[in-house]
């Protein structure tokens, strides 16, 4: 068998691809050639073809169709934008199922016989554009390229007279060589004994050096124009500006609620500023960005910082920052655990949950709370609690010296309140009878205790006199009788009325103990009979 050297199969092969590309050329042209409509040169018809809606080829007279159509939209829209109008139905056509092979729509405007030839062919839309006589397609094109700038002049005019905001062109002079009807019926507003506003060039409502100077950047610039005749004595607008070919075109929307709305909220932080500057408690509210926006005097006064750095709207984090420096804030061990306490800061902030009392290094004690506020914004509330937290603890330290003294004594003391709840006892009275007080405070009642007292006891009258004595609010006297519990010990038991309608009753050895019958110093009427 003959063997191939590698030049001749390279040769082989580059044949073989020519062959295919011409082959697939070849085909291409019979394939346009076929959906082409016989006897027009595809050269000076305006042809469409169209893959759904994707284009796909289009002759010169025809792009030139498409070049006349809107911006910003692609082929297939801006086909529609040009054509629609003088074919109404031609969407419909368009929408049908693909076994329509042909159509001919005629225009809409019975002066006008251009026709649109619709043909389908393979998944394929072919759209031609059909003179009204053989050979004067040019004509037909200018037709159909004059008929869409109508008709986009038409819709634009309609904007810009409906506009319900002020439009106008100046020239490079600063005259107005064009303006829409918004802009003249202020005009007529503002000056409506005024025949001169009826003539044109009309009168320049806004500052013209300031527009055009302004015109580069395109943004909104705000501006009040005199109005005697209204209350408010002038009227607010945002102005745009906007250099085009010609001239400065130019726009004005109202702004009088807008300035009404600042004005409100501006004289409302005022008010609230006012109020909270004669406050005790320090206020900073941190935006939803965590900067500064709203602190009071009292903030300053608390936390020993400067106004100038208050002012100049610190983050969240500087102004911690600069509070762990002044030593405002609880020492932590190291830095990184000081950043997660912060960063919890201000996630329970966010939610309304923080509050923490902070003990500082100076000796002082302030409650710190975060709040949420809208629009993602927090509040956090200084306040110095030194006094309040002094006070309480030295009330605590008395309570603790009298608790103490109390349970110093050998006698068994516990105390009712007015509503005949146990509230307070000592230890020698847990040891006599078996009660933890931890675990009965507010719980016990006087009825509770006398049937506890008969369980461990003989039977006796002391106890229903004592539960007549518990269970009085007034006339009450000093009494003492003696019991004897089950395992042999006699008691002496002591009832006495304290301020406020409480009770005490206390419980001693019979033997160091008074005589039987104590009577006190009398509260209100006769002494409770055993």
């Amino acid at each position: 068998m003959q063997s191939f050297t590698p030049t001749a199969w390279l040769f082989m092969i580059t044949v073989s691809f020519m062959i295919a590309v011409v082959s697939l050329w070849l085909l291409s042209l019979w394939s346009r050639q076929k959906i082409r409509p016989a006897g027009i040169p595809a050269e000076e018809t305006a042809v469409f073809l169209f893959d759904d809606t994707e284009l796909i080829d289009v002759t010169p007279v025809a792009q030139r169709l498409l070049d006349n159509g809107p911006d910003c939209i692609d082929d297939w829209n801006r086909f529609l934008a040009i054509f629609l109008p003088r074919f109404p139905n031609l969407q419909k056509v368009l929408g049908q199922a693909g076994g329509v092979d042909s159509s001919i729509l005629a225009a809409g405007d019975s002066a006008d016989h251009t026709r649109l030839e619709v043909r389908r062919w393979r998944g394929l839309t072919r759209i031609s554009l059909l003179p009204e006589r053989q050979g004067n397609q040019e004509e037909t094109l200018d037709q159909v390229s004059l008929a869409a700038l109508e008709n986009e002049l038409c819709v634009l005019r309609q904007t810009a007279e409906q506009a319900p905001f002020p439009a106008w062109k100046v020239d490079d002079s600063g005259q107005i060589v064009w303006a829409n009807r918004a802009y003249l019926t202020l005009l007529e507003r503002l000056y409506p004994t005024d025949d001169s506003t009826r003539a044109w060039p009309p009168r320049l409502l806004f500052p013209p050096a300031n527009l055009m100077s302004e015109a580069v950047d395109n943004r909104a610039r705000r501006y009040a124009i005199k109005a005697p005749q209204l209350k408010e004595g002038r009227l607010w607008f945002e102005c745009y500006s906007k250099r085009v070919k010609g001239g400065i075109l130019q726009f004005a929307t109202e702004a009088d609620s807008i300035v009404r709305a600042e004005t409100s909220l501006r004289n409302f932080i005022q008010t609230l500023s006012l109020t909270f500057a004669h406050l005790p408690t320090g206020l900073a509210i941190f935006d939803r960005k965590r900067q500064l926006t709203l602190f009071n005097p009292a903030l300053t006064d608390l936390l020993s910082l400067p106004i100038d750095f208050l002012s100049s709207r610190p983050t969240l984090n500087a102004f911690l920052n600069l509070l762990r420096e002044k030593r405002m804030i609880p020492e932590p061990k190291d830095y990184k655990s000081w950043c997660l306490q912060m960063e919890d800061l201000e996630a329970k902030a966010e939610n309304g949950t923080y509050e923490e009392i902070w003990n500082l290094p100076g000796g002082q004690t302030y409650r710190i709370v975060g709040r949420p506020h809208p629009d993602g914004a927090v509040a956090f509330l200084f306040e110095d609690i030194s006094a309040e937290m002094s006070l309480t603890r030295r009330f605590r330290s008395q309570l603790e010296i009298g608790q103490a003294v109390v349970d110093s004594f050998n006698e068994a003391v516990a105390v009712f309140s007015t509503a005949g709840v146990l509230i307070y006892s000592n230890t020698a009275y847990a040891e006599l009878w078996g009660v933890d007080p931890e675990s009965v405070f507010g719980e016990m009642t006087f009825s509770d205790a006398v049937g506890h007292w008969k369980a461990l006891c003989d039977p006796s009258p002391v106890w229903d006199a004592a539960q007549q004595f518990l269970g009085r609010y007034s006339d009450r006297v000093a009494m003492g009788k003696t019991v004897r519990m089950k395992d042999g010990r006699c008691l002496a038991c002591r009832l006495a009325p304290l301020p406020g309608g409480a009770s005490l009753i206390g419980f001693s050895d019979a033997v160091a103990a008074q005589p039987t019958d104590l009577q006190g110093q009398k509260e209100g009427a006769l002494p409770v009979k055993s």
